[in-house]
């Protein structure tokens, strides 16, 4: 059963969506990256394409091109080393894995040690990302994808020991687990504008950028959950409310969306207190970000990754709230509501 999720953020398209989506699985095949059958037509039936360009309407089509090679990578490297694999992850494998990827955005050359097919990749979109992004912007999607190499790590090293993390620890680490922040951190490159370092810095905008990504990955959480069964891979929203609180699925599921709504409220709410002072930039940055949150909704029913019925997507969504505002009881994020913030 599909949920019905709270979004007051309308949706949005890019015209050129779909050719984009053709140039990139063009890029892909060429990469080597999906060298296994179906997994090119695994990754066609994804529609990255389609979810860059309701994340970023108005983008250029060749920095989008860009960006949604990168979107790809993600997906395909998730369901080489972890989603899709046919035996429980390696955590040591993994981070052997990192490491050599880590390196590949350390090195001046990235080439030189750039063996396998996806580090290889990874040094293309290196490389077409120096072309149309400052190295301030390079070192913050560095710094994001280091973040989420980690957390794969920690997924699978729980999903191989059969650990299902407390709701606190999962959040925390949920917050880069789900790669999003890598792409967060690339919105306005692919617009064509930088987030002034002054503002990016920020507190404020830091829980904004840290909220879409949760928001986006609990979202997916909710979205995949049936799919993902199959695995036995409890680290979700669901199931971890479920392990920790001895609720039933039904009760999990309303206590998924009663904290996934707590959330996405504060994002609007310091989303709004923010606008009005900050820079042009920031405010765009701003835009994007809450346009994420609604493209992945979107995206998740139109997708071949989820199976979700396409004819139930407006049903999905409402713009009312269900729930009022509130803190969920979180450590690792409570900062996100303090006065200051």
């Amino acid at each position: 059963m599909i949920p019905t999720i709270y979004c007051p953020i309308g949706p949005a398209v890019h015209p050129a969506s779909r050719l984009v989506d053709d140039q990139v699985t063009g890029w892909v095949s060429r990469s080597g990256l999906c060298s296994e059958p179906g997994q090119l037509d695994r990754l066609a039936g994804t529609k990255a394409g389609m979810l860059t360009g309701q994340i970023l309407p108005n983008a250029p089509q060749d920095r989008l091109a860009v960006v949604t090679r990168f979107f790809a990578w993600l997906f395909v490297f998730d369901d080489a080393h972890y989603d899709e694999v046919d035996t429980l992850p390696d955590a040591a494998r993994l981070a052997a894995v990192a490491g050599r990827l880590v390196r590949v955005l350390e090195a001046p050359d990235g080439a030189a040690v750039a063996g396998t097919p996806f580090e290889r990749s990874l040094h293309d979109i290196k490389e077409q990302l120096a072309l149309i992004a400052s190295p301030t912007q390079i070192d913050r999607w560095a710094t994001a994808l280091r973040a989420y190499l980690f957390s794969l790590v920690w997924k699978a090293a729980n999903r191989r020991t059969g650990i299902v993390p407390s709701l606190d620890d999962y959040t925390c680490m949920r917050i880069h687990g789900g790669a999003v922040m890598t792409t967060v951190v690339l919105l306005d490159i692919a617009d064509g504008y930088q987030v002034p370092d002054k503002e990016f810095s920020t507190t404020a905008l830091r829980a904004l950028m840290e909220m879409t990504s949760l928001l986006v990955s609990w979202d997916n959480d909710l979205l995949s959950r049936q799919k993902e069964q199959r695995t036995a891979d409890r680290q979700n929203l669901v199931d971890v409310l479920a392990a920790e609180r001895g609720h039933s699925i039904t009760e999990a599921l309303d206590a998924a969306l009663r904290v996934r709504d707590q959330v996405l409220i504060r994002f609007l709410d310091l989303r709004d207190r923010v606008m009005p002072t900050a820079s042009k930039e920031t405010r765009r940055f701003l835009h994007s970000m809450a346009q994420w949150i609604r493209a992945n909704l979107d995206w998740s029913t139109q997708t071949e990754r989820y199976h979700l019925n396409p004819s139930m997507a407006s049903a999905m969504i409402t713009a009312l709230p269900t729930t009022p505002r509130g803190r969920p009881p979180i450590p690792s994020i409570a900062w996100w509501w303090a006065d200051d913030t």
